[in-house]
């Protein structure tokens, strides 16, 4: 891959993302420290939207290899400072891009920091970097989109499985947005490949770990609430 320097057109940098994008990776062993600064530049304030927005889907197509990234096994030129570099980036790139109110950008975001919060390191990452207090600011955002809902209650479960990091929202508050998920969760959504496969599983899990689990302060409201949503959804899913 070639350099994306600051001379290189904007379009034509837009473009080129796009394209690597469907590597879903982060190129060759000997480009992929070059490809990661790359990304760090076309993310830059002074850069259009476009290019901001092509920049982020290429980091969202490559956020499975970003997540296995540990400081054990970095690829030849990637350190911890690059990635915390994009990681900054990445963060800035998507509070301005939200500010355009995009669901589907919105959707590609936490994906990403879904993904990359299977990672121990990365979570520390998240946190330092802000990324989960951005997510806070998301879920009390009226309305929130039902994909984007599903995957922050995994995020926050991911980086806070005990229920006791400062970090994360009020434990109250995130059962209420459990409640309105399940709420609003079809049955058909149920079997979309990506949702089946990354969200609802997460969703089941911090449901379960919520309401379920010895010691939590749920109200029976709360209880209440969640059974009969749950039984709507199986009636449904009877029907189907």
């Amino acid at each position: 891959m070639g350099k994306l320097d600051e001379g290189t057109d904007k379009a034509t940098q837009g473009d080129a993302l796009l394209a690597l994008s469907a590597m879903h990776g982060l190129g060759s062993s000997t480009k992929r420290s070059s490809y990661v600064a790359a990304l760090i530049r076309c993310m830059a304030p002074s850069k259009p939207s476009r290019v901001r927005n092509a920049t982020l889907r290429a980091i969202f197509d490559a956020r499975g290899e970003l997540a296995s990234i540990t400081s054990d096994s970095m690829p030849q030129g990637v350190d911890a400072k690059l990635l915390d570099e994009l990681s900054r980036c990445t963060l800035s790139a998507a509070v301005s891009l939200d500010c355009e109110q995009s669901v589907l950008r919105s959707i590609c975001y936490v994906r990403l920091i879904f993904s990359l919060a299977r990672n121990d390191e990365w979570c520390q990452r998240l946190v330092r970097d802000r990324h989960i207090q951005h997510c806070i600011f998301l879920a009390e955002q009226p309305p929130t989109s039902f994909s984007v809902r599903v995957y922050l209650i995994g995020i926050f479960t991911r980086i806070n499985p005990l229920g006791n990091n400062p970090s994360s929202p009020d434990q109250k508050a995130l059962r209420k947005l459990m409640i309105r998920t399940w709420t609003d969760l079809s049955s058909s959504v149920i079997y979309t490949d990506d949702f089946f496969l990354e969200a609802f599983p997460a969703l089941v899990t911090a449901t379960r770990q919520n309401f379920l689990t010895p010691g939590n302060d749920a109200t029976s409201d709360d209880l209440q609430a969640l059974l009969q949503h749950l039984q709507e959804l199986l009636e449904e899913l009877q029907e189907k």
